[in-house]
């Protein structure tokens, strides 16, 4: 009889899952925030600069009070910078066209001070004494030049902080023509900032 059973199969192969290629999460370039520096103040090109404490408010009472051409408060006290169109001439004065970016008196701020650009800072020594601020421009030069006034006699003005320095309004005075001395003089300060409380040299007026 014939054998049963034999069938001649082998012994079956398993098959492998085909394999995927592995996938990759497509990778993401990180995010920077830019640093910025915040913008200051910058001097513009024939104009005056000058900075005002928040607590001052210049009068036109002398020879007007003439709004700066644009102003920045990115400062590093509390007031801001203005910078002003200068003068045509000068000699200050009190006529048509007005010129004087204002004024301040000691009877409205008894201890108003104003800094000069080199730093030094002066004080009214008497009551009766007022300033204008006149801006003026010449061989390249621009600044803030301070007349001095007074309604006491001549020989009262701006008292320095430090030293013995005093600027008058007699100085200030061409004694042949009893007008003002034109800017360019000696007798005048090329003012950087006013307060009325406080002195306050500041970075952020030019």
């Amino acid at each position: 009889m014939p054998s049963g059973g034999g069938g001649g199969g082998g012994v079956p192969v398993p098959t492998a899952a085909p394999t995927a290629a592995p996938t990759t999460a497509p990778t993401t370039a990180p995010t920077t925030t830019p640093t910025t520096t915040a913008p200051q103040c910058q001097m513009m090109e024939n104009l005056v600069s000058f900075y005002e404490q928040e607590d001052i408010e210049l009068s036109p009472q002398n020879g007007g009070a003439i709004d700066p051409v644009s102003t920045c408060t990115m400062c590093t006290g509390p007031g801001r910078a203005g910078y002003f169109t200068p003068a045509n001439t000068a000699v200050p004065h009190i006529t048509v066209p007005f010129e004087a970016a204002g004024s301040m008196a000691a009877r409205t701020c008894p201890m108003f001070c104003v800094c000069s650009v080199s730093g030094e800072c002066f004080r009214p020594n008497n009551e009766g004494v007022s300033v204008t601020f006149w801006p003026y421009c010449t061989g390249g030069t621009c600044g803030m030049y301070v007349q001095v006034l007074s309604d006491s006699g001549d020989d009262f003005g701006l008292a320095s902080t430090t030293t013995s320095t005093i600027f008058t309004a007699g100085a200030q005075t061409d004694l042949d023509t009893f007008t003002p001395k034109p800017v360019t003089d000696s007798s005048y300060f090329n003012a950087k900032s006013i307060g009325c409380t406080n002195c306050s040299p500041t970075t952020c007026s030019g």
